[in-house]
């Protein structure tokens, strides 16, 4: 398969050269691209039969809806990063479309790890229409007068100011991340794959999410290294290793292979071109590495603390439940709003250092015993 770019035939100054699409054969009629799309078509039905197994079991013992349907966006995770690399392999044509929207699933699956560790101290924390910062502030514990104190990073850490940036650093992420893929979008629409100015924009592009993934990442440690005694018995420590070891690894591997693109250019050779380097190479190390990250995720994330009395319903009614459940981002639309919205009730504390009681709180006396047991 050759590789052509339709937009190509109107730039008169981009050449792709022999060896970025030239397909030499190893042995028996099999290409480097035919070689990989094997590998990763194998590893990905391994990785989505894991995630439909795991899955399964989550639906089977559906007894927490509001903090599994936030499990089972992040143990999707895998699959679709097996299925947007096997895609990517597939067509060398359709892979700098594509790729950008693997981390765009991402932001969803780390936003909503972040929400899985506010929902272990407060039960469905989005669910009142009028919620604020303020009001989650209350029932996680923020204490403290940051008017006394002369530290700033005191004053930050001891009140509903600390929740509020944490809550901006993390829901920055799906915002920074879509803008950056519409910006993909367009660079690769006008720019010639094997220019200068496509590399360079690729690896800034890269480094940005870099950069947006690191501050998420950091908040929701913070946040849990500061409520760890709240979120005992979780296991939010194997849960937070197995899913950022996931979102790192990605991501710097991203960056990487966006640096030497100029390097593979040179080291292309007919039998493994410069699109098997940049494209094909990447993506079936992604495929390899997501069944090990989904056999992590059957530990880390397993249904056990759920396995409690009976269901109403049949199998097939709660898969619908589950679906429809899972794919509702409107909890991430609203964790959004309230991270760039008014920063009313940011500042929800008395003189004294008391926070003050909100109507929100009041109305959430539901019983607090968690999946795990008492908090």
């Amino acid at each position: 398969m050759h590789y052509h770019i339709p937009s190509l035939r109107s730039q008169s100054g981009c050449i792709v050269p022999k060896l970025a699409t030239s397909k030499v054969p190893f042995s028996d009629g099999f290409t480097f691209q035919r070689i990989i799309l094997i590998v990763a078509a194998a590893t990905t039905g391994a990785t989505i039969l894991i995630t439909l197994f795991l899955t399964g079991l989550h639906i089977r013992y559906y007894t927490n809806p509001a903090e599994q349907k936030l499990i089972i966006r992040i143990i999707w995770i895998p699959a679709i990063f097996s299925i947007f690399g096997l895609a990517c392999i597939a067509s060398y044509t359709a892979a700098p479309y594509i790729e950008p929207f693997a981390k765009l699933c991402e932001t969803i699956a780390l936003a909503s790890i972040f929400l899985l560790c506010v929902n272990y101290i407060i039960p469905d924390p989005l669910s009142a229409p009028t919620t604020t910062i303020g009001d989650l502030c209350v029932e996680i514990g923020c204490r403290g007068n940051p008017s006394s104190l002369r530290n700033k990073s005191q004053r930050s850490k001891s009140s509903a100011l600390w929740l509020k940036r944490t809550w901006i650093a993390v829901f920055q992420y799906p915002v920074i991340v879509f803008a950056t893929t519409i910006a993909t979008e367009v660079t690769t629409a006008l720019l010639c794959p094997t220019s200068l100015a496509y590399s360079r924009a690729r690896l800034v592009l890269r480094i940005i999410n870099a950069l947006s993934t690191s501050a998420a990442i950091t908040a929701i440690i913070n946040y849990s290294l500061r409520l760890k005694q709240a979120l005992a018995g979780r296991h939010v420590a194997r849960k937070l290793a197995c899913f950022k070891g996931l979102v790192i690894l990605a991501t710097l591997e991203l960056v990487v292979f966006a640096a030497v693109d100029r390097v593979t250019l040179r080291d292309a050779t007919p039998r493994l071109t410069y699109f098997d380097w940049i494209i094909g190479v990447p993506a079936v190390i992604i495929c390899l590495e997501m069944v090990l990250f989904v056999l992590s995720f059957v530990w880390a994330f397993s249904p056990s603390p759920y396995r409690r009395g009976s269901l109403a319903g049949g199998f097939g009614r709660r898969t619908m439940r589950v679906v429809v459940d899972a794919v509702n981002l409107t909890d991430i639309a609203k964790g959004i709003g309230m991270a760039f919205g008014s920063r009313k009730g940011a500042h929800a504390t008395t003189a004294g250092g008391a926070v003050l009681e909100s109507s929100h709180v009041t109305t959430k006396t539901e019983d607090r015993t968690g999946s795990s047991g008492e908090l």
